[in-house]
């Protein structure tokens, strides 16, 4: 019983890694120029708002990248940097 048990968790284990690090799909790579669009609409002072949701909202990761704040807050910089301004600005503020 518990080697099937070792096997079962085993071949799991696998299955979530092999998922995980799949290669990215052209349906991501459509994704990712929804998400570049949507956020280049945003006005500079709209992304610093958005900045400061992803530390105080949970939330806000369904409306940007869905995979935390930390890449939330890297998207808008990259937004930052697609305007022209500091990737940093938003942090700065205050």
């Amino acid at each position: 019983m518990a080697d099937l048990l070792i096997k079962i968790s085993t071949i799991l284990l696998l299955f979530i890694i092999i998922s995980c690090s799949r290669p990215l799909t052209h349906e991501d790579i459509e994704a990712r120029k929804v998400l570049e669009h949507k956020l280049d609409e945003y006005e500079t002072y709209e992304l610093c708002e958005l900045w400061d949701e992803t530390y105080t909202n949970s939330n806000i990761t369904q409306i940007i990248s869905r995979k935390g704040p930390k890449q939330d807050r890297i998207e808008i910089s990259k937004t930052l940097i697609r305007k022209g301004e500091d990737p940093l600005l938003c942090r700065k503020k205050g």
